[in-house]
């Protein structure tokens, strides 16, 4: 008997023993992996799972809680710009004198006096109408009441050819606008003749006739692919009985009129084209719408460029133009 409480005292104390050895390495772990804490919570759960294997063998089972308490925080310094604004102030002076003592480049063209230009008392005058723009013509076929089934309005020249022709079949317009060119984009002469006739015919097959009155341009601005084209007719401007070559007074309000539509192109080209089958004539007319158009205009004579050319198959005429192109 006494042999078997002996036994059973020593193998009390061994598991005691045991015990006090586990949590003493536990302890051991834990505070040598503690400036470490996901590693030390890692082997803290691989010394658990162990504990808790051997356990199963051995019936013991360690547990072992902690908490992470440790937070990292950053904080950005204030960024601090050290500048005397009075550094940019002498840079400034210095290059406002340069540009107050520099004179800017006069050309050569404007280096007369001005003064004239200052003084003029220049403005347009839009109650003239001499100047045909955009519609040359516009035609109103009528009839005596018939019912039309088909109708034709031919245009034609001062000797007879056809210019240009609209037709149409049952529905008569009440008005036709023409813009003075034919079918190949030609634009009507000044000073030319031409004529319209219009014809139509009825329901029963009767046709109609009905001559125009003729009528003729002496001034017209049109579009073109050099440019904005003022074409002028040298008859209305100039009188070819007189002995010297000069504009007729009656000629100097279509100048003015043509000055005006310049002046909507202000700033760009212009060109002064005079047709004549006499080159003497045709310089000494070039030279007087040249000055005119500059003492209108107020430009210098040299902004304007002037050309002559001689030609025999229209009557005499001039072109001024406007590079708007």
């Amino acid at each position: 008997m006494r042999r078997l409480l002996f036994i059973i005292t020593l193998l009390s104390y061994s598991c005691l023993s045991y015990a006090e050895d586990k949590v003493g390495m536990l302890e051991e772990k834990i505070v040598v992996n503690y400036q470490n804490p996901l590693q030390a919570v890692h082997e803290t759960a691989e010394i658990t799972g162990t504990a808790a294997s051997q356990g199963n063998d051995e019936s013991e089972e360690v547990t072992v809680t902690g908490e992470d308490k440790l937070k990292l925080t950053t904080k950005k310094p204030l960024l601090e710009l050290k500048e005397n604004m009075n550094d940019a102030v002498p840079a400034y002076n210095i290059a406002e004198e340069r540009l107050l003592s520099e004179a800017p480049p006069i050309p050569s063209i404007w280096s007369q006096d001005y003064s004239t230009v200052m003084d003029s008392k220049q403005v347009a005058f839009p109650y003239l109408k001499k100047l045909v723009r955009d519609t040359v013509a516009t035609f109103y076929p009528q009839t005596k009441g018939e019912v039309v089934t088909s109708w034709n309005l031919i245009i034609t020249d001062d000797k007879g050819r056809e210019f240009k022709k609209f037709k149409g079949t049952y529905v008569l317009p009440n008005s036709i606008p023409w813009d003075g060119r034919n079918d190949k984009d030609r634009i009507i002469d000044v000073d030319t003749t031409y004529t319209y006739i219009f014809s139509y015919i009825d329901v029963v097959g009767s046709p109609h006739t009905i001559v125009g009155n003729p009528f003729s341009i002496d001034a017209l601005a049109h579009q073109e692919k050099n440019g904005l084209v003022i074409t002028l007719s040298s008859r209305v401007l100039f009188d070819p009985a007189a002995e010297d070559v000069q504009i007729k007074p009656d000629g100097m309000p279509l100048i003015q009129e043509v000055a005006d539509e310049v002046k909507n192109y202000f700033g760009l080209p212009i060109e002064v084209e005079v047709y004549d089958d006499n080159t003497t004539t045709a310089n000494a007319q070039t030279e007087i719408i040249s000055n005119l158009l500059a003492e209108k205009l107020i430009v210098w004579n040299e902004q304007i460029k002037t050309s002559v050319h001689r030609t025999k198959k229209q009557k005499p005429y001039i072109n001024v133009i406007v590079q708007n192109r």
